[in-house]
């Protein structure tokens, strides 16, 4: 049963019209993406999973 949940998110922004500093992580993390459901996850490179059909 699908029960709807709630979260409340605070941002506080500190730097207005100045560029920001964007680094490539070290961990690039892989996509996959479903063929059969309507969803896109990312996982660590070293993350294995079977390769069965059945499992996506």
């Amino acid at each position: 049963m699908y029960r709807p949940k709630e979260a409340n998110h605070d941002y506080a922004f500190t730097s207005f019209g100045v560029a920001p500093t964007i680094s490539v992580p070290d961990d690039v993390w892989r996509t996959f993406v479903s063929k059969r459901r309507p969803y896109t996850m990312a996982y660590p490179a070293d993350w294995t999973a079977p390769g069965d059909e059945k499992f996506d």
